[in-house]
């Protein structure tokens, strides 16, 4: 689900803060499935965007997560 790390990017989160969060031990595996789809998403950004792999890289949240069950309540 995207809400922990959505939440856990408030302000600012390392990839390795929001790793720990979710408790997933496997650097890729967590870039793979988890940051690179919700950078792409939109969900969350990067602080400093031309610097990727900058060791100061933090995320934040960009937009509010909406489940998916939210269009069924209407």
């Amino acid at each position: 689900s995207k809400l922990p790390v959505a939440l856990s990017c408030q302000p600012q989160s390392s990839r390795k803060q929001i790793q720990e969060f979710l408790d997933l031990s496997d650097r890729k595996f967590f870039r793979d499935t988890v940051l690179h789809p919700l950078l792409e998403e939109g969900v969350i950004r990067m602080t400093i965007p031309e610097y990727p792999g900058h060791v100061k890289q933090r995320y934040v949240t960009v937009r509010h997560y909406e489940s998916e069950d939210s269009d069924d309540e209407n």
